[in-house]
C-alpha cells in the first residue's frame, strides 16, 4: 500500500481496508466483486478494485461508495465509519473522531465532531443554524417511527381501536407540525 500523505489518503486507505474485510468476508475475489458492481450498473474493473485495495488508486466517487455498499451488502456510511473495527477515522486535517461520532454527524444526529488536545468536542459556530439544518431529519426521524408504529398497530394489533386511533391522531399531530416546521425552515435567510 502506498504511504498515507494527508487526511484523504488516510481516509481512503481506511475505506479501501473496509471495502477489502467485506469482499474477503463475502470470500469473493477482485474480479467477482467488479463482476457483481458490473451488475448493479457500475463498470469497475478488477485493475480498479485492486489499485483501491492497494491504495494506487487515491479516490472513491460517491455512486462507487454506493454501489460497493450494495453488493458487498453493507450500508455505504460503514465503509467509511467503520464502528466496532478502527479507534478514530480522519474527517478533516484536525480532526479524527471515532468512527461513531463521525458517522453521527455524517447522518445529521450531532454537529461536527472536533478533536482537541483533550479529546473529541463538538464544533458548532452556531447552534441556531445547525438545529434549523439539521431539522428535516430530526423530523423525518420522527415522522418515520409515528408511521412504524402505525404500520405495526394496524398489522399486529387491529382489534385495538382505541390505540390504534391514538397512533392516527399523533401522525396527524407529527404531519401539521412538520408541515409548520417546513415553512419557518423556508422562510428562514
Amino acid at each position: 500500500m502506498t504511504q498515507a500523505v494527508g487526511w484523504p489518503d488516510t481516509l481512503m486507505a481506511s475505506v479501501a481496508a473496509e471495502v477489502r474485510r467485506y469482499r474477503k468476508r463475502r470470500g469473493w475475489s477482485a474480479q467477482q466483486l467488479a463482476d457483481a458492481c458490473a451488475g448493479a450498473g457500475l463498470d469497475f474493473k478488477r485493475s480498479v478494485i485492486a489499485n483501491l485495495e492497494s491504495g494506487r488508486r487515491p479516490t472513491l466517487s460517491v455512486p462507487e461508495l454506493l454501489v460497493l455498499g450494495r453488493v458487498l451488502d453493507v450500508p455505504p456510511a460503514l465503509l467509511l465509519f467503520p464502528v466496532g473495527t478502527s479507534a478514530e477515522v480522519p474527517v478533516s486535517d484536525d480532526s479524527s473522531p471515532s468512527p461513531w461520532s463521525a458517522l453521527q454527524w455524517f447522518v445529521g444526529e450531532h454537529p461536527f465532531p472536533a478533536t482537541t488536545d483533550s479529546g473529541v468536542h463538538t464544533e458548532v459556530r452556531d447552534w441556531d443554524q445547525w438545529d434549523r439544518n439539521a431539522l428535516p431529519l430530526v423530523l423525518y426521524r420522527v415522522l418515520q417511527a409515528a408511521h412504524d408504529d402505525l404500520r405495526r398497530l394496524e398489522r399486529d394489533d387491529a382489534e385495538n381501536d382505541a390505540a390504534l386511533e391514538m397512533a392516527r391522531k399523533r401522525i396527524e399531530q407529527i404531519e401539521a407540525e412538520l408541515r409548520r416546521t417546513r415553512l419557518v425552515v423556508e422562510a428562514q435567510p
